[in-house]
């Protein structure tokens, strides 16, 4: 039940504070960490995760195991003419 609430408040926590804003990510916590998965647009925004969970939550390890998506490459060119 604690470990459900904690979930709970960590994804909220994500969700809400605005250097993150994001719902989609996975949580897992258990007695000492909390590790964080999923995929951010922005490097910032990773490291944003790791500084809320170190703010809210310090009295557990942060494990952010987040990935950032590389942007995609743009098509080649067309050549008209």
């Amino acid at each position: 039940m604690i470990e459900e609430y904690t979930v709970e408040a960590i994804r909220r926590a994500l969700a809400r504070d605005p250097r993150v804003g994001e719902l989609e990510l996975d949580v897992e916590v258990d007695e000492e960490a909390i590790r964080v998965t999923g995929t951010l647009p922005t490097e910032q925004r990773r490291d944003a995760v790791t500084e809320v969970l170190e703010e809210r939550f310090p009295n557990h390890r942060v494990e952010n195991a987040t990935a950032v998506l590389s942007p995609e490459a743009p098509p080649d060119e067309e050549v008209v003419g």
